[in-house]
């Protein structure tokens, strides 16, 4: 994740089933062609109906701070999981909803496949009937990977699985429609799309597509990386006039919530709260109970001038001193690609913690 990376933000309309199904109403054409939407068997049964009430019931929990995971290394680079549970017990403890791996703070650029597996069962443990997971598969898996991963998050108590898709390669809408469709195709859980935009590399998710993509029941959000103010509006405004209850998400900061709350959102990914868990949650209850004011004194005073700061010393990165200050992480170790801060970086990140008491 990005320094630059925001909050969560909803739509309007249905999600329904898994098992290779369509939306509510829709039947299925024997000429209809792979990748076209009529193609989508309509689901039926009490089996489906209460599948699809599940699904309503995962949504409706989609409000206020979400956390993104962020994952320990050991001095020796191995991955240190006891560390992140115990982090991760403190940022349920205090009261956050909802959590999520990414590929960005929880380095999955850094980690193998069997690493996924381990720390998706981890923090399956501490968060199972706690608070909202959403897992995460690789940009690189192929199909049979995912749904491999996809059961065995079921397993670990996952709520939703965020389908991670390798944008810089610059794939196809249709290759990415056929990806989606594939791998949603019995899903034991909700899903969640991704996209992501690199100026020059990929424009990620184009609002054509994110129409067809609400068109997979399966499908029931998406993390946008794509951008966080215009880009957000124009993928709500898609999902409003689609009629769907369907919830993209941008990842980072209180302040882009601040904006996107009066275009519908109604929940955000809170990077300070990796830190500081209480402020995006007083942040949130101040802006939905009217108190506007509140809210921005919060992102004016606290988040901006922290993002300021941490900018020029490893971004998110300098949290991980933090964290090991406030007894939660045994070492603000990184694995390549990521870079560890150095020692000076580390007492200049320590120092506007202890003066903003933040640790």
């Amino acid at each position: 994740m990005s320094i630059s990376r925001r909050e969560f933000v909803t739509g309007v309309g249905a999600a329904a089933v898994a098992s290779g199904v369509g939306r509510v109403g829709q039947s299925v054409e024997k000429n209809s062609q792979p990748g076209d939407a009529s193609a989508v068997r309509s689901p039926g049964g009490a089996k489906d109906k209460a599948a699809m009430n599940d699904y309503q019931a995962v949504i409706e929990r989609l409000k206020g701070p979400l956390v993104p995971i962020t994952v320990a290394f050991a001095e020796n680079e191995e991955l240190d999981l006891d560390s992140t549970q115990r982090w991760l017990h403190w940022i349920v403890d205090s009261g956050i909803p909802m959590v999520w791996l990414t590929y960005g703070q929880s380095r999955y650029a850094s980690l193998t496949d069997q690493e996924i597996f381990d720390l998706t069962r981890t923090v399956g443990q501490v968060t199972r009937g706690r608070c909202i997971l959403i897992a995460a598969t690789n940009f690189h898996w192929p199909v049979h990977q995912c749904r491999r991963y996809l059961k065995h998050a079921a397993d670990c108590g996952a709520d939703i699985v965020n389908i991670q898709c390798n944008w810089p390669c610059r794939p196809s809408d249709e290759a990415v429609f056929q990806y989606y469709r594939d791998v949603s195709d019995g899903s034991p859980l909700p899903l969640f799309a991704y996209t992501l935009s690199i100026p020059g590399v990929t424009a990620g998710l184009s609002n054509a597509m994110l129409r067809r993509i609400l068109d997979l029941p399966q499908f029931i959000g998406m993390k946008n990386d794509s951008g966080d103010f215009y880009e957000h509006r124009a993928y709500l405004e898609t999902i409003r006039e689609h009629g769907s209850h369907f919830v993209p998400i941008t990842g980072g900061s209180m302040m882009s919530f601040l904006w996107g709350y009066d275009f519908g959102a109604q929940a955000f990914a809170s990077g300070y709260g990796m830190i500081d868990p209480a402020t995006p949650l007083a942040f949130y209850r101040h802006l939905s109970g009217g108190r506007r004011d509140e809210a921005l004194a919060i992102v004016r005073n606290r988040e901006e001038p922290m993002l300021a700061a941490l900018s020029g010393i490893g971004g998110w990165n300098s949290l991980r001193v933090g964290l090991v200050c406030k007894g939660l992480f045994a070492s603000w170790r990184e694995r390549f690609p990521s870079s560890a801060l150095t020692a000076e970086q580390a007492e200049q990140a320590k120092g506007y913690f202890m003066k903003n008491g933040l640790i």
